[in-house]
This record gives C-alpha cells, structure tokens and sequence, in this order.
C-alpha cells in the first residue's frame, strides 16, 4: 500500500539525523535543561548529501520527538496467537513495542521561509500474513531529531497534514441485520481493511451536540512554540496505548467493530496525549 507522506528529508536548511549513540544520550539526558548538538553530523544544507560536523551548535534550535506510547496486551495476544499469525515475541520485545507514530512539522524562519519535517518512531511489527504488502509503509528508518537555523518564528503541526499511527493487523467490518419474521437477526460481515497508517483524530461535536471521542483530546493535540530563542530545545512527547476494537468476539476472534458504531471507529488506532515544551 502506498503511504500518504513522500519520502520528506529535510532540505533547504541544516537538518540532522542523529547517531544511535547520540540517541542513547538523548534518552539520558530527558531531565536537561537544553540539549548540547556536539558531535552531531549535520545533513549539508545544499542538498547534496555530503556532511559536515559541527563541534557545537550555539546558534541552532533542536526539535525532538519522544515515543513513549505503549502497545496493547490484546494486540500482542492476537499477533501471538495461531489465527493472528504465531508471531514469536521474547518478554523484552513484547516491553519494548511502541506504535508507529508519523507527522509533519512546519517550520516558518524570520525571512519569510520554512521547511517541513516529517517525523516517525516507533515499531515495524505486523500481522505476518501481510509482511509483504506493507514494505512499503514500514521501511522508512525512524527520524526523530532534527536542528535547524536559530531565527525560526514558529513550530507548528504542518496544515493539512495528518498524524497517523500504524494499525499492524487486519480490521474486520460487520453491521447488525435487524430480525424479521422469519430469521433471527445477524452480524454481516462487510469488507476487511488491511495493516497500514490511520489518521488519528481530534475529538469533535456530533450533530446531536455530544462530544464524540476520537484519538486525541482537543488540548492534547501538537500545540504550535513561537519564537523560540538560540540553543533552545523543543520536545514532541507522545503518551498513549495504540488499540484496536474487538467487539463482536461472538462473531470473530479477530479484530472487528460494527461500522454503525461511530465512536468505535473514532477511536480505532488507540488514544494519545501530546505535549510540546520548549527549554
């Protein structure tokens, strides 16, 4: 399946993507007032691929993203199980499982431009049945810090441009068939959606006017920094347990929703919080 976002490496102003070292560093240093960019190989902003290293950093901003989203149990008990594909899990993996999480941020500078970076982390796990028809969508590496220029003007979630999650199993639809006089009523099967990446969304006011629950709370969502000064950092933190419904286990053990249901399909993909602070 062919993903929603082209490949999107930061071009036009200096972008990194960090070591494995590096990000060990970065873990560490979670509770620092600021992150020091030495040692940072540093992407050449004329786009030619060579790099050029830096000993510091003073006049750059940093922008991370931190996963700390969770995987479900039943998730992981389906993908283990014989109908989900016997996918084979040691103890430490099944802890380390984090959702696939993606988006853009639009970068605006004090010269009137600005440079979009998309940014992705977390697991490549799938349902096995459908390893290969989702390559696509799982073999971009994660990128997760980026430094650019200091004169930025504003941080903000890219318009028109969704965060998405990665649904790793087959989703089955039903809808309900009301009895009649003559047979008793039923759940039909529909369609079934393969693997791939969801839009996760925003709580919104239904036609009746109640709330209708999604992905994420209206003030949990990725709130634009302004101005943020040289040698700041701005952290994306995303918290939150990446789901999928199993409500008609009479029907189907497999993962399954009524497609009457509005808030159950609101909320497939999990629910997540996102905070940004800037230090």
């Amino acid at each position: 399946m062919k993903s929603k976002f082209p490949s999107c490496k930061p071009q036009g102003r200096i972008a990194v993507r960090w070591s494995a070292l590096t990000a060990v560093a970065l873990v560490a240093c979670a509770g620092c007032t600021s992150f020091n960019p030495a040692f940072v190989d540093l992407l050449d902003s004329s786009g030619q691929g060579s790099y050029a290293t830096l000993d510091n950093a003073p006049g750059h901003v940093v922008i991370a993203f931190v996963n700390n989203a969770v995987v479900d149990e039943r998730i992981i008990a389906y993908l283990e199980s014989g109908e989900g594909g016997s996918l084979l899990l040691t103890d430490a993996e099944k802890r380390s499982l984090k959702p696939l999480i993606r988006y853009r941020l639009l970068v605006t500078f004090t010269d009137g431009t600005d440079q979009i970076i998309e940014f992705i982390s977390g697991s490549r796990f799938v349902e096995p049945l459908f390893s290969q028809l989702t390559e696509q969508d799982l073999d971009q590496l994660d990128f997760t810090t980026a430094v650019v220029l200091c004169d930025v003007q504003r941080v903000e979630l890219a318009p028109e441009t969704p965060i998405e999650v990665f649904i790793p199993v087959m989703l089955d639809e039903y809808n309900w068939v009301d009895p009649t006089e003559t047979a008793p009523g039923f759940w039909r099967y529909i369609s079934s959606r393969d693997p791939g990446f969801r839009e996760l969304n925003v709580d919104s006011v239904a036609a009746d006017g109640q709330t209708l629950y999604a992905n994420i709370g209206v003030r949990d969502t990725i709130a634009p920094i302004a101005n943020p000064g040289c040698g700041n950092s701005i952290s994306v933190v995303v918290s939150g347990v990446l789901s999928v419904p199993f409500t008609l286990d009479a029907v189907s053990g497999r993962p399954n929703y009524d497609i009457d249901d509005a808030q159950t399909i609101a909320r497939v993909g999990g629910r997540y919080s996102f905070t940004v602070t800037i230090r």
